[in-house]
C-alpha cells in the first residue's frame, strides 16, 4: 500500500465510480474552498495500481496552526486495514502542514423518524466503533453544530412519474403549487451576473429569521466551481401580466355568476343558490382583492420582472441537495417557494435522481418548527445525522491552545 496525494483529475475519476457521492467530497467542493482562500488536499491509498480510498481535506487557519476538516462522508474502503493506513499516514502528513486537529464531519443517517418524530429505524450502529478503530474519537457537538444534525428528505425511487410524486404531497402543497402557477409565476435559472439579486433575497430572509448568510463571493465561487452541478433559481412574476390574469379571472367568475343567475331564474334550487352565494362571497371577493393589489404593484414595479423567492441546489448523481433559500416576506401570499420545489422535484424525477434532500430542520426540542412544517408539505421523512469524529494531530500545541482558551475565557 502507498499513501499518496491524489491529483484533482484522479480524485474526480475516483468519486465518479462511487455509489454515493457526497457533494462536499468532490473536486467541485475543493475548487470552492480554494476560491474562499483555504488550502486543500486530496489524499488516498494506492494498492495494486488502483486507488482504494480517498478524501478531500480542507485546512483553515487557526491560532498556532491549522484546523484540518473533512466534510461529508470520506470514501473509505471495505478493508479496515486500508482505512487505518490512510488515517495513520494522513496524521503524519497533516503534522508537516501545521495542522493541530483533524475533524471528520460525518454525515450518515443514524436514525430515521416519521413526520411526528416517531423513531422508525436506526442505522450505522458500529459507526463510532469504526472511527475508534482508525484512531478518531466522537466529538462533543456544540449548540450550533447540533442545529445541523436533523434533516428532511424524500425518496423518489418508488414513483413511476412526477404526477405520482405530486399526488403524494399534502393537500396544502398541491394547492399552493397550483395557486402559484395560476398567478403566472415563472421559475428562472439565474446566471452568474444576477447572483447579487439572489443574495439580496437570502439576506432579507436571514435578517427576518435571524440566521447568518453567505457573501456574494461565496455564491459566485460556488457557481463557478460547481458549474452545471448547481442551480440558483428564482421565482419571478410580472405584475402587469398578473393584473391581466386577474381581469381574465374576474371575467370568468362574472360569466359564471350570470350563468347561475339565469339558471336560478328559470329553475331555482337551493343547491344552485348556495353555489352562487359561495362564488360571490369567496371567489369574487378574493379576485377583486387580488386585482386591487395588482394595480398597486403595477404602479410600484411597472413592466419589470420581480423576484419573489430564490433557492440554490446542488445536483449529484444520487441526490439533489436544497441549500440556501429566501423569500421576500411582503410577497408571502404568492406561494413562490412551493413552485421552486415543484420545479426541482420534477427535475429530479426526469433525471432519475432518487433522493431529494431538503437539508436542515430544527431539532424536536426547538419551538420554531416553521421550516420543518414547510418541508413536511412534500411528505418525506426526518433523519438524524451522525456527529463529528476527531483526532489531535499535534497534542502539545493543542494542550497549549486549550490552556490559553481557559485563561482568556474563550
Amino acid at each position: 500500500m502507498e499513501f499518496i496525494e491524489v491529483s484533482e483529475q484522479a480524485f474526480a475519476e475516483f468519486t465518479a465510480k462511487q455509489n454515493q457521492i457526497h457533494f462536499q467530497q468532490t473536486v467541485e467542493m475543493g475548487k470552492l474552498q480554494q476560491a474562499l482562500g483555504h488550502q486543500i488536499g486530496y489524499y488516498g491509498v494506492l494498492a495494486n495500481g488502483e486507488l482504494q480510498t480517498a478524501l478531500l481535506v480542507i485546512l483553515s487557519k487557526i491560532k498556532f496552526g491549522y484546523l484540518a476538516e473533512v466534510h461529508g462522508n470520506p470514501y473509505f474502503a471495505e478493508d479496515l486495514s486500508i482505512n487505518q493506513f490512510l488515517i495513520d499516514n494522513l496524521r503524519n502528513k497533516l503534522k508537516t502542514l501545521g495542522a493541530i486537529k483533524l475533524i471528520i464531519h460525518s454525515n450518515q443517517m443514524v436514525v430515521q423518524f416519521d413526520d411526528k418524530w416517531t423513531e422508525i429505524e436506526k442505522f450505522q450502529p458500529q459507526l463510532t466503533s469504526f472511527y475508534q478503530s482508525i484512531g478518531l474519537t466522537e466529538s462533543h457537538l456544540n449548540d450550533f453544530e447540533l442545529g445541523f444534525q436533523y434533516n428532511y428528505e424524500k425518496n423518489l425511487k418508488s414513483f413511476l412519474d412526477y404526477s405520482a410524486v405530486v399526488k403524494s404531497f399534502k393537500k396544502q402543497a398541491r394547492q399552493s403549487i397550483n395557486r402559484a402557477k395560476s398567478f403566472g409565476i415563472k421559475i428562472v435559472e439565474l446566471p452568474y451576473e444576477r447572483l447579487a439579486e439572489f443574495k439580496a433575497v437570502v439576506d432579507e430572509a436571514g435578517d427576518r429569521r435571524h440566521f447568518s448568510t453567505r457573501t456574494l463571493h461565496y455564491y459566485q465561487a460556488a457557481f463557478q466551481a460547481y458549474g452545471d452541478k448547481t442551480k440558483f433559481l428564482a421565482a419571478e412574476i410580472n405584475f402587469q401580466s398578473y393584473l391581466k390574469q386577474t381581469e381574465q379571472d374576474l371575467q370568468a367568475i362574472n360569466a359564471e355568476i350570470d350563468k347561475l343567475t339565469l339558471e336560478i331564474q328559470k329553475q331555482p334550487t337551493e343547491k344552485k343558490q348556495n353555489k352562487l352565494n359561495d362564488i360571490k362571497t369567496f371567489q369574487l371577493k378574493s379576485v377583486e382583492k387580488r386585482q386591487n393589489e395588482a394595480k398597486e404593484l403595477v404602479k410600484q414595479y411597472g413592466e419589470e420582472n420581480v423576484i419573489l423567492a430564490v433557492a440554490q441546489f446542488y445536483l449529484m448523481p444520487n441526490e439533489i441537495i436544497y441549500m440556501f433559500s429566501g423569500m421576500y416576506d411582503h410577497f408571502r401570499d404568492f406561494s413562490a417557494p412551493f413552485l421552486i420545489q415543484d420545479y426541482m422535484l420534477n427535475y429530479a424525477v426526469n433525471h432519475q435522481i432518487e433522493r431529494y434532500n431538503f437539508m436542515g430542520v430544527n431539532s424536536p426540542k426547538d419551538e420554531d418548527q416553521g421550516v420543518l412544517r414547510f418541508k413536511q408539505n412534500f411528505k418525506g421523512y426526518i433523519w438524524k445525522s451522525s456527529g463529528n469524529y476527531e483526532m489531535i494531530v499535534r497534542p502539545n500545541i493543542y494542550q497549549i491552545t486549550q490552556i490559553l482558551k481557559k485563561i482568556i475565557g474563550h
